[in-house]
């Protein structure tokens, strides 16, 4: 079956197409509402319970039947125009192994490239994009953000002594903007600003450098933790701890202030996630090693396979060695524990 795959330069542009093809098929059912069904995410679950769902008399219970059949028709049919028309794309997608990496990079790569020229308008090239932008605004007043406001908010000052937290602050908001080019200077803790200009180089090191602070266990913020292989994963009482503080504090426990600081530290998550997305939108590396069970998680949440705010992956024994390789082979040597027992 893999020498179906032997031509991979023929390859490539095959799946860059079928990609495209299936990008504007969703935009096409965007725009005419087709595709923002609310019971979509309920259809993606092992089940619909009618006995809830179903409020009222009888024929309003119809009505409700019949809409939501309609509306998992509707996904069907639009799941089976994907297969159709992106055959290898769905290979790529479910069985990437038949694909060798290289060329898996070059897809992505292309997959960028493409995304690029679409959100820019063509000006890939950060300095010619910014032109665009300041000459855009210039000619057509709207009322909305000038090229000043757009160029500001994808640029900021950074102090080295707190990387992170000033990437925070300054490019949270940004949301999906981040994926445009940014503009970084470096500043000393008296805000003078360091020499050099940021031709790609800065940029770069930024991004390194908020990686870097970030996953360093050592830093204080709590983020992350890392095994005997020092290999990285989530501190599992990253919220805990947190909370804990808010207690020490005086905070009470469910208010607006209480859930704000434990919503801060769940968006230094996010922006965090931005960042590593960010770097691969690049093409920059990142030394950043993560334990299998994180990257199995990580990479089985949401997509157009899965409900989108869920996760197909499920811990299991064996998960416990990369965690604690000691636990896990004192309890192995329990007789009744079984590796193959799920969490």
């Amino acid at each position: 079956m893999t020498g179906r795959f032997d031509d991979m330069e023929g390859f490539i542009p095959a799946v860059v197409a079928e990609h495209q093809a299936r990008e504007n098929k969703k935009r096409e059912l965007g725009e005419s509402g087709e595709a923002s069904d609310d019971l979509d995410d309920e259809i993606e679950e092992e089940g619909y319970d009618f006995t809830n769902r179903l409020i009222g008399n009888a024929r309003a219970q119809r009505m409700r039947n019949h809409e939501y059949l309609a509306r998992r028709q509707r996904q069907a049919s639009r799941k089976k125009y994907y297969q159709s028309v992106a055959p290898r794309l769905e290979i790529l997608e479910n069985m990437p192994f038949f694909i060798p990496f290289a060329t898996r990079v070059q897809i992505f790569r292309q997959f960028i490239h493409d995304d690029q020229v679409t959100r820019r308008n063509g000006m890939i090239d950060p300095d010619n994009w910014r032109m665009s932008i300041m000459s855009n605004s210039m000619r057509s007043p709207s009322g909305g953000p000038s090229g000043h406001e757009i160029i500001g908010k994808h640029h900021a000052n950074i102090h080295r002594e707190s990387v992170f937290e000033d990437a925070y602050d300054q490019f949270y908001s940004l949301g999906e903007g981040l994926k445009e080019p940014i503009q970084i200077t470096f500043v000393d803790k008296f805000d003078t600003v360091e020499a050099g200009i940021d031709g790609g180089g800065v940029t770069k090191e930024f991004l390194t450098s908020v990686t870097n602070e970030a996953f360093d266990p050592s830093n204080g913020l709590n983020l992350f933790l890392e095994n005997e292989q020092h290999l990285l994963y989530p501190d599992p009482t990253s919220v805990e701890h947190r909370k804990d503080l808010l207690r020490q504090a005086g905070f009470v426990e469910g208010s607006p202030e209480w859930n704000h600081h434990i919503r801060e530290l769940l968006k230094r998550y996010e922006f965090l996630g931005r960042v590593i997305g960010k770097c691969l939108y690049e093409g920059i590396l990142v030394d950043v090693n993560f334990v299998g069970f994180f990257l199995l998680k990580w990479a089985l949440t949401g997509g157009a396979h899965s409900a989108a705010k869920e996760t197909q992956y499920r811990a299991t024994f064996n998960d416990l060695r990369d965690l604690d390789e000691g636990l896990y082979q004192g309890l192995v040597s329990v007789p009744h524990v079984s590796p193959k027992c799920p969490v």
